[in-house]
C-alpha cells in the first residue's frame, strides 16, 4: 500500500517555495523547465526539497536533448553532433568530471548526490539520437519502445532522485512512461505532421486509411473525420491501458523485499496526472487530436489536481 501521505499546502505551488537558487546552474534549470516544459515545472514545486535541484536537473536534461530535433530540424549533421557531445558529457560525469554547462553541472551534481544510473540516461539519449531521423514507428510496439526509451526512463531517474528503489514503483513508472509518451504524441500531432514528422504508427494509419493531408489541413469529408477518430482511438486505447495498469500495481502491490511503496512514489509519478486529463478530453470530443482546444488553456485545474493527487496518494 501507499504510505499516508503528508499533506502538502496549496503554497507549494508558489516559484517562492523553493527559495532563492544560490548556485546559477541550479536556478538556470528551474527556468529552463518553466520555459519550455511548465507541466514538469508544476509537477517539480511538490517535489520534497531535498530532491528538487536533481529533480529540475533531469528535467532540464530531457528539454536540451528534447530541443536537439527543433534546432537541427532537416539537416541531422549538427544534432548528431550535440548527441554525441552530450554522450561525452555523460561520460565524463560517471568519471566525476563537471563539464562546464550549467544543465550538466547540475546534472553532474544530481548524479553524485544520487547515485543515478547512468543507463536510463544513456537509453533516454540513444533514442532522441534515433528520433532526428523523422521515422515513422512502423507498429505499436515501437511507439511503446520509444515511449520507454524517454518518458520512463525518465521517470525511473525521477525515482531513484526521490530515493525510491523498488520493483513495483519501477513497474508502474515503465507504465506511465508509456502512457506519458504516447499521450504526448497524440498532442502534438499536428504539429509533428507540420514538420514532416508523423509517430502515429504506419500500420494504424494504413488499418484506418488515413490520409497524412487530412491531419495537416484537416479532414475533407466526414468518413475522413471518422477514419482519424478511430485512428486515434486505436493509439489513445494503448496509453489509457498503460495507465490503468500502474493504477492497479500501486493500488495492491504484490509482496516484495523492498518493503512498502514509499510515499514519494507518487510524486515521482505525478506527470500521470496531465495524461489522464488529456485522454478523458480526448475521449470527451470524440477522439479528435487535432481539437486545439484539448491543449491546455489555463493551469489552474492541473495545479489543483496535482495538489490533490499528491494529497492523497493517487495518480
Amino acid at each position: 500500500m501507499i504510505t499516508s501521505p503528508a499533506r502538502p499546502r496549496l503554497a507549494a505551488f508558489s516559484t517562492k517555495s523553493s527559495g532563492p537558487d544560490p548556485a546559477n546552474h541550479g536556478q538556470y534549470c528551474v527556468e529552463l523547465v518553466k520555459q519550455h516544459d511548465f507541466d514538469a515545472y508544476l509537477c517539480g514545486l511538490l517535489v520534497p526539497r531535498s530532491s528538487r535541484r536533481a529533480y529540475f536537473a533531469l528535467r532540464a536534461f530531457n528539454v536540451e536533448t528534447a530541443l536537439i530535433k527543433d534546432v537541427a530540424r532537416g539537416n541531422t549533421l549538427p544534432g548528431q553532433m550535440r548527441m554525441q557531445w552530450w554522450r561525452e558529457v555523460i561520460s565524463a560525469i560517471y568519471q566525476g568530471k563537471s563539464p562546464a554547462h550549467p544543465v550538466a553541472r547540475a546534472l553532474c551534481e544530481a548524479v553524485q548526490a544520487h547515485n543515478l544510473t547512468r543507463r536510463w540516461l544513456d537509453r533516454l539519449l540513444e533514442a532522441r539520437e534515433g528520433d532526428l531521423g523523422n521515422i515513422q514507428p512502423t507498429r505499436m510496439e515501437e511507439l511503446e519502445d520509444y515511449a520507454e526509451n524517454t518518458a520512463s526512463s525518465l521517470l525511473y531517474l525521477t525515482l531513484e532522485a526521490l530515493h525510491v528503489r523498488h520493483p513495483t514503483a519501477d513497474h508502474a513508472a515503465s507504465h506511465v512512461g508509456r502512457a506519458t509518451g504516447i499521450a504526448t504524441v497524440l498532442r502534438a500531432t499536428k504539429f509533428h505532421a507540420a514538420h514532416q514528422s508523423l509517430y502515429v504508427p504506419l500500420e494504424i494509419q494504413r488499418e484506418f486509411k488515413v490520409n497524412v493531408n487530412d491531419i495537416l489541413r484537416g479532414p475533407e469529408s466526414p468518413e475522413a473525420a471518422q477514419a482519424l477518430s478511430d485512428m486515434f482511438f486505436e493509439v489513445a486505447t494503448q496509453a489509457h491501458l498503460h495507465m490503468e495498469h500502474a493504477r492497479e500495481m500501486l493500488a495492491s502491490p504484490p509482496p516484495s523485499s523492498s518493503g512498502p511503496l514509499s510515499r514519494n512514489t507518487i510524486t515521482a509519478l505525478l506527470p500521470a496526472v496531465r495524461t489522464t486529463m488529456y485522454l478523458k478530453a480526448l475521449q470527451k470530443n470524440g477522439f479528435n487530436a487535432l481539437d486545439q482546444d484539448l491543449l491546455p488553456r489555463s493551469h489552474l485545474e492541473f495545479q489543483l489536481r496535482l495538489w490533490w493527487a499528491n494529497w492523497r496518494g493517487k495518480i
